[in-house]
């Protein structure tokens, strides 16, 4: 039996490329980690945004997930290049919701990251971050930047 195609068949196929390419890129980076139990504890990165073809970065976009639930300390991220920064906290502890994003406009850069929390106990996290260029495009973004500091 021959199956006839519908003429629409084409387009279906775009729009799922698409749609896949879209989710694909919308992901951007994310981090796992924990601080200690103390309550000072801080961990911290450096990422770079960097031109990767996509265009020269103009901003990060980060946000932060406490994936520790009930009474445990909420969790922050902060940005830094120079005497810029930006700051963003997850409200509310193992809801599967991240912070409202925070945006550091500092152009193609070295970003200082740190990660700290309101108090004693241990916290577990999600940061996500993204390079992105004036237009909203993802560019270069370090892949799986090593702690330069793990409390």
């Amino acid at each position: 039996m021959k199956q006839k195609l519908s003429k629409r068949f084409p387009v279906y196929v775009a729009v799922s490329w698409l749609t896949a390419g879209w989710a694909g890129s919308a992901a951007g980076h994310t981090l796992s980690g924990s601080l200690g139990n103390a309550a000072g504890a801080t961990d911290f990165y450096q990422i770079a945004c960097s031109d990767d073809g996509n265009g020269t970065p103009a901003d990060l976009i980060t946000s932060i997930e406490t994936t520790s639930a009930g009474e445990t300390p909420h969790v922050s991220v902060q940005a830094r290049v120079n005497a810029a920064a930006s700051n963003s906290t997850d409200p509310t502890n193992g809801d599967g919701d991240s912070s409202p994003s925070a945006k550091l406009s500092a152009g193609p850069n070295l970003y200082n990251i740190l990660i700290d929390k309101d108090g004693p106990g241990t916290a577990y996290y999600v940061l996500q971050y993204h390079c992105l260029t004036s237009k909203r495009v993802e560019t270069g973004a370090t892949d799986s930047p090593p702690p330069v500091q793990n409390q």
